[in-house]
């Protein structure tokens, strides 16, 4: 009995020692797993770093590549911005502006547009319509593209849109300003013009940032307060006294010019603006101004200017004084020759020449001139532009 107490004790301390054994054991293999798995994770973790990296790298490099992209030479960007102009169009209607110029001339941004005379018949028509925000919106959109580029460059800017000499012009503009932006070779009213946002400016004077009460009230006040002028009677040519117009009341008139056939026709004045019809059907349109009137260009006035001066010396006298001479003018820096065949020149125009009494009388395409000679001095009276200059004999 006693044994077999014993053997059973032994089996059960056999059997603790077994299991404490066991449990020693297993302990190192944890540990070892714990730590490849920590090094596993370490080895994760610096991979995705790696990654996240090269990918921050190549994200910098496209960034650079397109910052290059963007580092335009001064003639693409300033063609860049000349593309821009071109888009724009006065909404609702529609109108293009034509082609836009950029250059840069003396550190300035010249921006320029010439239009064509069909283009500012319809944007003077937007103006005569009253539609001034659809110019106004159109003129904002060319002063933000202008500044944009001007910061871009560092560089002032100077924008004109219009053309010179033409046809057209606003029914509606004040006659003053009409008078003003008026010369012989028609209108160059400025459709937009200026050099900053204080002085950015639409059709003359309208401000394009501002206030514009007393303009528009100027505009209202002309319309309501001038009455229709008379102009019945005779208007001269500053220069001669034998060109002039007679305007009848019946709404006639005639002019009466040695240098050319009797015109005559009919004319209407709407407030100070005169319109001549010829017979042709033709109108020639004007300007009436206290004493002065302007047609296409031509001033004439209510006094009678003093007659050429009249010097007793028949033809053939007047005739060998100039015949194989050159007279010339200082003030001018041009002058004359006169041919013994009758013709003549000077160093713009050439044509053919006749003498009449004391006066010598000029046939050259497109100009109304005469001369008379005094000694070694020629007066010559050029009835077209209504100015008179001296020529001295060589």
């Amino acid at each position: 009995m006693k044994v077999i107490k014993g053997i059973t004790v032994l089996l059960v301390l056999l059997f603790l020692a077994a299991c404490g054994g066991q449990a020693e054991s297993s302990k190192p293999v944890e540990i070892k797993a714990a730590e490849e798995n920590k090094d596993q994770s370490e080895k994760d973790s610096t991979k995705e770093d790696v990654e996240k990296e090269e990918e921050t790298k190549k994200e910098e490099e496209v960034i650079e590549e397109e910052t290059k992209d963007d580092e335009l030479s001064e003639e693409e960007l300033l063609a860049l911005y000349t593309s821009k102009l071109n888009e724009l169009k006065i909404e609702p209607q529609g109108i293009a502006t034509g082609e836009w110029n950029i250059g840069l001339e003396d550190n300035t941004l010249v921006v320029t547009a010439p239009q064509s005379e069909e283009n500012l018949w319809d944007i003077f028509g937007v103006y005569d319509n009253g539609e001034m925000d659809s110019l106004v919106a159109w003129a904002e959109g060319v002063y933000e593209i202008v500044d944009e580029l001007s910061a871009e460059t560092n560089q002032p800017w100077d924008l004109s849109v219009g053309e010179n000499c033409v046809a057209p012009y606003p029914e509606t503009l004040p006659s003053e300003d009409l008078m003003n932006w008026s010369g012989s070779c028609g209108y160059s009213i400025p459709v937009l013009s200026g050099t900053n946002k204080d002085n950015f400016t639409l059709l003359v004077d309208y401000k394009v940032f501002g206030d514009n009460a007393e303009t528009e009230e100027a505009a209202v006040q002309e319309t309501e307060e001038i009455p229709n002028v008379s102009i019945a009677g005779q208007w001269y040519h500053p220069t001669s006294p034998n060109d002039y117009y007679e305007f009848a009341e019946d709404g006639s008139f005639a002019y009466i010019s040695d240098a050319s056939e009797f015109n005559g026709g009919s004319y209407t004045v709407t407030e100070s603006q005169v319109d001549l019809t010829l017979p042709d059907g033709s109108v020639v349109q004007g300007y009436v101004d206290g004493e002065t009137l302007d047609v296409g260009g031509m001033i004439f006035s209510k006094d009678q200017p003093a007659p050429e001066p009249s010097v007793e010396q028949d033809v053939a006298e007047v005739t060998e004084s100039i015949a194989g001479t050159i007279w010339t003018s200082s003030e001018l820096n041009s002058s004359i020759t006169f041919n013994e065949d009758g013709t003549m020149y000077t160093p713009d125009v050439q044509g053919y020449y006749t003498v009449n009494g004391n006066k010598i009388e000029f046939v050259v395409s497109d100009i109304n001139a005469t001369a008379t000679v005094s000694g070694d001095v020629l007066t010559f009276y050029n009835h077209t532009l209504g100015e008179t200059h001296e020529y001295i004999k060589q």
